[in-house]
């Protein structure tokens, strides 16, 4: 069971550090013909600024879950060093199922925005905008695997900090 976890686990980083690089790409590329046909035709794309915009929203979201595996986000560390260090599993075991309480409420939340979304489409491009919100819950499901296979002991949890 540990293998086929510890696979996931690998599969999913590869997965959604492939994902970033890709939509930074797509970012930096709709930016680039955006400013040059500005420049020289003086007109404008239609689909650049929406395209650089849902690319940001899934950029921002894939790279958060990305940092949250890897305990880039900032950590509350008040409470530990009031207990010097007396009590570290039970605050990190608090704190695991504090980040996951929220994490599931996202989750439910942003895949119900996508169930009443359904049928609405952007503007300029006509993509749906379902498309778009799934990046919310799909994001929450990477960090409640990572913070599960940290809480349950199946890979080491990475310190967080600043």
């Amino acid at each position: 069971m540990k293998k086929l976890i510890v696979a996931l686990d690998n599969g999913f980083v590869r997965l959604v550090q492939i994902g970033v690089v890709i939509l930074l790409a797509l970012i930096t590329v709709s930016a680039f013909c955006e400013v040059c046909v500005r420049y020289f035709l003086h007109a404008s794309l239609f689909w650049s600024e929406e395209t650089a915009r849902f690319g940001f929203v899934w950029a921002v979201m894939l790279g958060t879950a990305l940092m949250e595996r890897e305990g880039g986000h900032i950590g509350l560390t008040v409470i530990k060093k009031i207990f010097k260090n007396k009590a570290d599993g039970f605050f990190d075991v608090l704190v695991i199922a504090f980040k996951l309480l929220f994490m599931i409420i996202v989750f439910v939340g942003g895949v119900t925005l996508c169930l009443k979304q359904s049928r609405q489409t952007s503007p300029m491009i006509g993509l749906p905008m379902w498309s778009i919100y799934i990046a919310f819950p799909l994001s929450m499901f990477f960090m409640i695997f990572w913070n599960l296979t940290v809480l349950f002991k199946l890979r080491p949890q990475k310190k967080e900090g600043a």
